[in-house]
């Protein structure tokens, strides 16, 4: 590839990272600025989230089926379902602890993602070797979301545990982030890349809706209260504008950047957050603030200016031809 095709290429994937992050904002802009908009319905959080990953799951097949696009199979298959589970339900497991993670502490220990996945990658990629100076930036990032966001230490034992399962849901996210990278980084080599992640795609959103319907009905609270017809509405309009949109551009980055760099939305997402929000209320940061700010910024572009190791491997998810 000539070096302005790799740089297209690498604009085409930041773009595309900062579309992410801003569409991961607007489920929290939305519930603090129009909060109105966003009362409770019919449909709990699980049931919900098995909704959205449904309609991912459907809409992709369908779309593998008519394209006749291969399948994964075996071991690859099991990957990508254990893909889903890592990427979709588990850091819903922490919010559902008895004594949860105040949410600003959970966003802030979720971005240890960050540093986790630039430590795993070396060792979960297929490729090859990982340049150096993956670490620092990553804690140049996390030590600004622990600036920008109050800390609530655990007072309890069960505080505590809700911690440790917070940290070890980013865990989790970092692992998935670095296995989905090396399944779906070997399909760059077909001849239509991008819908080649269908199946992928689809097996992912298909576990984790099964494991949401699983949760929801072991915890018996698959509804909130009888379903109205505005809840179809608020269940099927919003993930149809930002939800799917947000998880078909993850995948899609999955392809095009290093682990490393795609954790990063877990640290951009809270800084357009906290910037919309501050221009919209006319709020005053303060100094903290401001240098979290700029340690996330920071931290963000010097783990972005790192290139993408190519691929040495065959394709894995092959088109069949008519």
């Amino acid at each position: 590839m000539r070096r302005s095709e790799k740089a297209g290429s690498r604009k085409s994937a930041i773009a595309g990272l900062l579309s992410l992050s801003f569409l991961m904002a607007l489920g929290p802009l939305r519930r603090d600025l129009l909060p109105n908009l966003t009362a409770a319905h019919g449909l709990s959080e699980n049931a919900n989230q098995a909704v959205v990953l449904s309609l991912v799951a459907v809409t992709t097949s369908v779309f593998a089926g008519l394209r006749r696009i291969r399948w994964p199979r075996g071991t690859n298959l099991l990957e990508c379902g254990l893909i889903g589970l890592g990427l979709f339900v588990a850091p819903s497991l922490a919010r559902a602890m008895p004594e949860p993670v105040p949410a600003l502490t959970a966003v802030a220990l979720l971005a240890l993602a960050t540093v986790f996945a630039a430590v795993l990658e070396p060792y979960l990629r297929r490729f090859e070797a990982q340049p150096s100076g993956r670490i620092l930036p990553a804690m140049a990032c996390v030590g600004g979301m622990f600036l920008i966001f109050p800390i609530a230490t655990p007072r309890t034992f069960a505080a505590a545990e809700a911690w440790i399962v917070t940290i070890v849901a980013a865990a989790c996210l970092a692992a998935t982030n670095c296995a989905g990278v090396a399944l779906l980084r070997k399909s760059v080599n077909e001849k239509a890349p991008t819908l080649a992640v269908a199946p992928a795609l689809a097996v992912a959103a298909g576990t984790g809706a099964m494991a949401f319907v699983l949760l929801a009905i072991f915890r018996g609270n698959a509804l909130q209260r009888p379903l109205e017809w505005s809840d179809i509405g608020v269940s099927l309009v919003w993930p149809v504008i930002v939800d799917l949109p947000a998880i078909f551009l993850l995948f899609w980055l999955m392809q095009r950047m290093a682990a490393a760099q795609m954790t990063l939305r877990f640290v951009m997402w809270p800084l357009m957050a906290v910037v919309i929000e501050a221009l919209v209320l006319a709020q005053r940061l303060t100094l903290q603030t401001w240098t979290g700010l700029a340690l996330v910024t920071a931290g963000s572009w010097w783990a972005l200016r790192n290139r993408v190791p190519s691929v040495d491997s065959q394709g894995l998810f092959s088109t069949d031809e008519p």
